[in-house]
């Protein structure tokens, strides 16, 4: 099995996983018509005005961005892993994904920072369960792949 033993990359390797897992989730939701929006969509229209979030230039704008954030997330996770240990690993998880989607899905939304501010409930609720995904596969991943970091 594959071992990263160092920190920073490994946050990056487990952000990238575990975002493409949550993507899926949301697609998935999309395509359901449970959510209004990708969270590609959103991060573009940070950048972009939103006639333009679904454009080629609109599409990687908005993927990087939502990278960038989810490995910021993890690097988040996986140096208080190494500060706190791997005890609760998941609950750590779930607590920093939740503190994400109150700090950049709901406090930075209601600031204006993107032309896409969701307000429905179902978009809402998946964004929400989106978080703590993110934040409890970057934990899993990288305790999984990382054992001699912590």
């Amino acid at each position: 099995m594959i071992k990263i033993e160092d920190k920073y990359f490994l946050a990056i390797i487990s952000s990238i996983a575990a975002n493409f897992i949550r993507n899926i989730f949301n697609y998935i939701c999309y395509q359901l018509n449970f959510s209004q929006y990708l969270p590609r969509q959103i991060a573009a229209a940070t950048f972009l005005p939103t006639t333009k979030v679904d454009s080629i230039i609109g599409i990687i704008i908005g993927s990087c961005a939502d990278y960038g954030v989810a490995i910021f997330l993890g690097i988040f996770i996986v140096y208080l892993l190494h500060l706190t240990g791997i005890s609760y690993l998941l609950i750590k998880g779930l607590s920093i994904g939740l503190l994400y989607w109150l700090l950049i899905f709901g406090m930075l939304l209601k600031f204006g920072v993107s032309e896409i501010n969701p307000n429905d409930l179902k978009t809402n609720l998946v964004f929400l369960i989106n978080h703590i995904l993110l934040g409890v596969f970057i934990s899993w991943l990288a305790s999984k792949y990382g054992k001699e970091v912590f």
